[in-house]
């Protein structure tokens, strides 16, 4: 006999008991405040974030951490596939002969911060794909206040690590769909010219900042107009 919950959702959980498995149970708060509790309850040597609608390849993990271990660095970084889901199609960036390695200093790897090649602009900016030591992640806050937190934090991390590894290979699937963050607010919320300052600023406070990153930022912003709305 089936029974019809008009109200009420249940949820039943019949797998075995893992302890290496904790689930720790928030109000809502968004993504940010999500991540923020788990930075503070990680007692592990390594941070993976997935969001909650996207999925893994079976290598994932092992192919990141192969990637980090082979070339000492402290972040190893993978590029992504997106699944339209909509259309029920998937949006390939790179295929098998794309493949390569590549070892960046933190300041070489802000190279490719708006790189449209292979999509190594979003690559660079959202916190995914990526396998991070966690004590990067000592003095790192995710903003709560913020709509889109990626372009705020990401690049702070970046500035923690001594060697950054990128593998130019689709290892993580991230799902498109009509509530997509992206596709609900503005692109300016998602591309902020705060942020962007804020990382400008940043670098130049520390005597990394060069000209041609600040051209790009020009370029960018005339081609983008929309960004200026959240100046």
């Amino acid at each position: 006999m089936m029974v019809q919950l008009t109200v009420q959702q249940l949820f039943v959980n019949d797998i075995n008991q893992d302890a290496r498995v904790k689930v720790y149970h928030k109000p809502n708060g968004g993504v940010a405040s999500s991540r923020n509790r788990a930075l503070e309850a990680v007692t592990g040597d390594y941070i993976v974030f997935v969001d909650n609608d996207d999925w893994l390849e079976l290598d994932h993990i092992q192919s990141l951490y192969d990637l980090l271990k082979k070339t000492d660095a402290d972040i190893a970084i993978g590029n992504f596939t997106q699944f339209i889901e909509d259309q029920g199609s998937f949006l390939i960036h790179v295929g098998a002969d794309n493949y390569f390695e590549q070892v960046y200093s933190p300041f070489d790897w802000f190279h490719h911060q708006y790189d449209g090649k292979y999509n190594l602009s979003q690559c660079f900016t959202v916190p995914w794909a990526k396998l991070y030591k966690a004590e990067l992640f000592k003095d790192i806050v995710y903003p709560t206040y913020q709509k889109v937190e990626d372009d705020y934090t990401t690049y702070k991390v970046y500035l923690q690590a001594d060697k950054i590894a990128y593998m130019n290979k689709a290892i993580y699937i991230h799902r498109k769909r009509s509530t997509s963050v992206t596709r609900t607010v503005n692109l300016a919320d998602v591309y902020t010219l705060k942020s962007i300052e804020e990382r400008l600023t940043i670098l130049n406070l520390i005597g990394a900042l060069r000209s041609c990153w600040i051209r790009k930022f020009r370029l960018i912003n005339g081609d983008y107009p929309f960004m200026k709305k959240n100046h």
